[in-house]
């Protein structure tokens, strides 16, 4: 029986800096803009909003958030990354990703001011900003040693 050899990992110079620098840049967009969510949530919910402005700019910047989500699992796929760091990365990447895919969907169908979707939408939005926070500085550690 012959034993499967293991495919030596890409050497340092594979990785992309570019690449890692713009993934860095996305996860940290990402945080300001899921902190900047809060503001506008806390901000609609409590001032008169009758034209529904604050709640039309929180759902932009939801839709921002998401699209920072792909881009940072896109941008770790072809960073050059390997080993541990990038399957962390990936995984946190990827579930941003679902867990936007989520929230977006609890908040448009929060708008009917729906209970359930408002009492699911504010803690999914607080996991995410942890989510967001960890991603950052995952990318931090990858932009060191990368």
């Amino acid at each position: 029986m012959r034993q499967t050899e293991r495919q030596p990992s890409l050497p340092a110079s594979a990785v992309k800096p570019g690449m890692v620098t713009a993934m860095m840049a996305a996860a940290a967009l990402t945080g300001v803009l899921v902190l900047a969510q809060a503001a506008l949530a806390g901000q609609f919910l409590r001032v008169d909003n009758t034209n529904g402005d604050l709640q039309k700019i929180h759902g932009y910047i939801g839709n921002a958030v998401f699209l920072f989500a792909i881009a940072q699992a896109a941008l770790i796929v072809v960073s050059g990354l390997t080993g541990r760091l990038r399957s962390g990365l990936l995984s946190m990447a990827i579930t941003l990703v679902v867990l936007t895919t989520a929230q977006l969907g609890l908040g448009y169908s929060g708008r009917d001011r729906d209970g359930i979707a408002a009492a699911l939408h504010i803690p999914l939005g607080v996991l995410i900003f942890g989510i967001a926070m960890a991603n950052i500085s995952m990318a931090m550690r990858a932009q060191r040693e990368g």
